[in-house]
């Protein structure tokens, strides 16, 4: 007897799955590792498994002359045109992945383009921001010389790898997925820039927008919260393996008591961070102190390097040097280092205008002299304390030249009445006096006239300060500011840095502004380098001394200690944020901006926009908007899966799909009838059949239970044993939420939470059977699958052309073999299984009778689909689109607690979900803020 049907799944899996390892490298199910990743819950086994055989494919394709193994390509497709799909759990999730890498390997064996485009891929020259990525993405040594083939290798391995999103990058990531999908050779050609240049130029309207390359690839999951895990589940994770050592179980004892806390939380950095500085046998005060010691500036580094280092100083150092290492290694696993740069590069577009950039320290740096301890008001005094010296030297030559002019005319009428003795000593002091007068009134001139000069060149200094930001500051998204959020539904906000472009075109040269002292010496140097250029002016001729005298003061006004806390106030108040900084900032992130300047338009693109008041009208909008779509448009999206359309919530970027619900737009039905009749109803009806009894309740509670950390799990069982002995799902939910509203140690949001959890379990398991009715069932299911009614390795294509017109001849002997193998399994008597049990049962004898792990035939998919349409498992959702988020589709779910349509995030095939409850606040009007869709698809190249 089997302990559950999992059970049995994985037992017949596992011992094919370890065969394949020997097997080529696309019909290996990498079985251990992918265990590690799935046991431990840290890192996604699905990515890592996308990342991994990415890199090794690339490797394998691309020869050390850096061109394309034709033999290797043609047997790579071959091999996943044959076996692309797995049997084994969790498996279906790779289908997307399978299907994007096939495609490609196509279009580099079809399209010449893609080899040209390949070719033009080179190896940086000088960029060491770049060279690392290249090394980081194919996980080479640190000291491997670079070559051109490396370069191709990371560009490819970038390609082929499936790409889903970090927290805060949605606005970048769903246009980034449906560049890779739909556009892969405009994405080699940003690689091919980003690794040459240093950089993505757009050029509109005669003006050139230019992003830099991301120096980073975001932080993969080192911050992602772990919960409810054990020791012994932590020490098997393959990333904290391959950054820490093998020797896991021992050294986490130190976090026993943190996670035997319920509901506490840890992640992955805090592990490495921990375990590394207990290794080194330093504390992180004094890796704090190391830290301030280098980063003194330029001199300040000459001054401490010239020092020998203490003891405690080499140990902060060696922890330095491996706790980053250990973060790239462990980030490697499930990130593609190229890939996430690139991402990210696209993620600075958003805020690609130079001006904003200007506006952000015009707002900080307090240009205006009314603002105090700003550099306006400095900028001001210098001036007016130089104003005043110049009316002062007026003063002085006007007093002279009285006097001197006084003078001059006495000696005038000396002269006249003057002897011819006397006459000419008279008129040598006279020319000497005259002399004196015309230097003295050049000098008050000059001084009037600079005087004049400087009472108008504030306003012109203060402009050309303003300029000047634009080429020598720009910012730049940072994935690694770190803003975590209560839901993994709910996307953080991007962070954006300032950088620092020292006003050279090489990228490679910027500096990144992490924090105050970084901040101030760009600003000292900025503004040292620009007064040069400022006296150059017309407008500043004859003012070189003044100009240094001005420049000196303002670089005083910004060492003043009160400066950055002055320059922070006006932030705050400008921008009504409590956390903003000048040189940071957190910031939704612009799509539209995005696609204007990625695809060079010069206005924004076309959109459609609404909010809602329920999911329902949503749904109608997403549907109506598509019926309207001129015909050419529909065709192409029934012709095209692939295509998809650019769309945001309020909170949110993602991917429209129309052709998974092509059956809601591609009719004449009134869309609020069509919605009502196919969905709702349908799943109403059965849920209404869904009367549960004592052992359906508690197989649900004790679903339900495991999903508690384990101290609770106690309490929640003593508070629903009085549940009442019959329920249909949606009283089951209300009960349970009704009884643990009483219990103090939930808050609202862990109510939420447990009923998003029954939801999502329902949907699952939903309908609820006895044992003795699984045989039935599965004899059932495997009569109408058409799949069986031909060889094993079924053209897929051949079912499309089935359409209720007859059958293929049934493939008799392994149906045969299926049907007999169905009365050979034994489940315990009196025990309750659900749809999820049929799944597996069915996944695991597929393989037990066909004895392989992988299949022409989606099986997971075909298996739940017909679950669906025999009633055996929840009514499929209505899929709509892409996430962006890992495993994750957007779909429409009549929800088993409330009988109501709402937006489900889903797998690829319906078999689980879970309610977007974050989201409520914007489906149900409570705050009206949009829904969008761009529709013109042209516009950012899907046609």
């Amino acid at each position: 007897m089997q302990n559950s049907t999992l059970d049995y799944l994985n037992e017949v899996y596992a011992p094919l799955a370890i065969a394949s390892e020997a097997a080529p490298l696309l019909e290996r199910e990498f079985f251990s590792q992918s265990q590690g990743f799935e046991h431990s819950g840290i890192q996604e086994a699905f990515s890592w498994r996308s990342v991994h055989v990415s890199r090794l494919l690339a490797s394998a394709l691309i020869d050390e002359r850096g061109q394309i193994d034709k033999s290797a390509l043609s047997s790579a497709i071959q091999l996943l045109e044959n076996h692309p799909h797995s049997l084994g759990p969790e498996r279906h999730h790779d289908m997307e992945s399978q299907e994007h890498l096939l495609g490609i390997l196509k279009q580099l064996r079809d399209n010449p383009e893609f080899s040209y485009a390949i070719k033009r891929i080179g190896r940086p020259m000088g960029h060491l921001a770049a060279e690392r990525l290249i090394r980081e993405t194919l996980l080479l040594p640190e000291l491997t010389l670079l070559k051109d083939f490396h370069a191709r290798r990371a560009a490819l391995a970038a390609l082929f790898t499936w790409l889903r999103q970090n927290v805060g990058s949605c606005f970048a990531t769903a246009p980034a997925i449906m560049i890779l999908q739909n556009q892969p050779l405009r994405f080699l050609a940003d690689i091919a820039a980003l690794l040459s240049t240093g950089r993505i130029v757009r050029v509109i309207n005669g003006d050139a927008y230019a992003v830099p390359l991301s120096v980073s690839w975001g932080s993969g999951s080192l911050f992602s919260p772990i919960m409810n895990r054990s020791i012994e589940e932590i020490a098997q994770s393959p990333g904290l393996q391959a950054a820490l050592g093998s020797d896991l179980s021992s050294r986490l004892t130190i976090f026993k008591d943190q996670l035997e806390t319920p509901f506490s939380i840890i992640t992955a950095e805090e592990i490495i961070r921990r375990l590394l500085l207990e290794k080194y046998m330093v504390t992180q005060k004094e890796v704090d102190l190391f830290l301030e010691r280098e980063s003194g500036g330029f001199m300040g580094r000459l001054i401490v390097q010239s020092e020998p280092m203490s003891s405690n100083q080499r140990a902060a150092a060696a922890y330095l040097k491996s706790y980053e290492l250990a973060k790239v290694v462990f980030k490697g696993m499930t990130e593609n280092a190229l890939l996430r740069a690139w991402e990210y590069s696209l993620a600075s577009l958003s805020e690609s205008k130079a001006d904003f950039a200007s506006w952000n320290l015009y707002s900080s740096l307090g240009l205006s002299p009314e603002e105090p301890s700003g550099i306006g008001r400095a900028l001001q005094e210098s001036v007016q304390e130089m104003l005043n010296r110049a009316n002062q030297e007026i003063e002085e030559c006007q007093s002279k030249y009285d006097h001197l002019f006084a003078t001059a005319k006495y000696l005038e009428g000396r002269m006249k009445r003057a002897s011819e003795r006397e006459i000419g000593w008279l008129t040598a002091d006279y020319h000497i006096r005259r002399q004196e007068i015309n230097r003295i009134l050049s000098e008050r001139d000059q001084a009037a006239e600079n005087g004049r000069r400087l009472a108008s060149f504030f306003n012109f200094t203060i402009k050309f300060f303003c300029d000047k930001f634009k080429e020598y500051f720009q910012e730049v998204y940072d994935a690694e500011m770190h803003n975590l959020t209560d839901s993994p539904y709910e996307d953080s906000p991007a962070g954006f840095r300032l950088l620092y472009k020292h006003g050279r075109m090489n990228t490679a040269l910027w500096t990144h502004i992490h924090n105050e002292g970084e901040f101030l010496q760009a600003l000292c140097s900025f503004f040292s380098s620009i007064e040069v250029e400022l006296a150059q002016q017309p407008e500043a001729s004859g003012l070189n001394h003044q100009i240094g005298q001005m420049i000196t003061a303002v670089i005083r006004a910004i060492k003043d200690r009160d400066f950055i806390k002055a320059a922070t106030k006006r932030l705050v108040k400008a921008y009504g944020d409590a956390k903003r900084v000048p040189w940071a900032y957190i910031s939704g992130g612009t799509i539209h901006t995005l696609i204007s300047y990625y695809y060079n338009l010069s206005d924004t693109p076309r959109e459609v926009k609404r909010w809602v008041e329920s999911p329902t009208e949503l749904l109608a909008f997403y549907i109506d908007t598509l019926k309207g779509f001129p015909i050419s448009q529909q065709r192409a999206f029934r012709n095209n899966p692939k295509l998809s359309m650019l769309a945001y919530s309020p909170t949110h970027a993602f991917l429209i799909q129309p052709a998974l619900f092509e059956e809601a737009w591609d009719n004449d039905v009134y869309t609020y009838s069509w919605i009502r009749d196919t969905i709702l109803r349908p799943t109403e009806a059965f849920l209404d059949e869904q009367l549960l009894g004592k052992r359906e309740i508690e197989f649900l509670l004790e679903k339900l239970v495991e999903t508690l950390p384990k101290g609770y799990r106690v309490v929640v069982k003593k508070a629903l044993e009085n549940l009442p002995l019959s329920l249909y799902p949606f009283e089951f939910r209300e009960s349970v939420i009704k009884i643990l509203s009483y219990e103090k140690w939930l808050s609202p949001q862990a109510l939420q939470h447990i009923a998003d959890e029954i939801d999502a379990i329902c949907f699952e398991h939903l309908p609820l059977f006895s044992e003795f009715q699984m045989e039935e069932r599965l004899q059932a299911l495997f009569r109408e699958m058409e799949e069986l009614y031909a060889d094993n390795d079924f053209d897929q294509n051949k079912i499309s052309h089935l359409n209720g017109r007859g059958r293929f001849p049934r493939n008799s002997d392994l149906t045969d073999r299926l049907m007999d193998a169905i009365t050979k399994i034994e489940v315990g008597r009196y025990s309750i299984l659900s749809s999820s049990d049929l799944l597996n049962m069915a996944k695991g004898l597929l393989i037990s009778v066909m004895q392989t792990t992988r299949s022409s035939i989606p099986w997971h998919q075909r298996i739940k689909h017909t679950l669906s349409k025999l009633g055996f498992s929840y009514p499929a959702p209505l899929i709509v689109g892409d996430s962006n988020w890992v495993k994750k589709k957007l779909a429409f779910v009549v929800c088993p607690g409330s009988k109501e349509i709402e937006l489900w995030c889903v797998d690829n095939c319906g078999s689980k979900g879970r309610p977007l409850s974050i989201w409520k606040p914007y489906l149900d009007g409570t705050k009206q803020q949009n829904f969008g869709l761009f529709t013109s698809l042209s516009q950012y190249g899907q046609f």
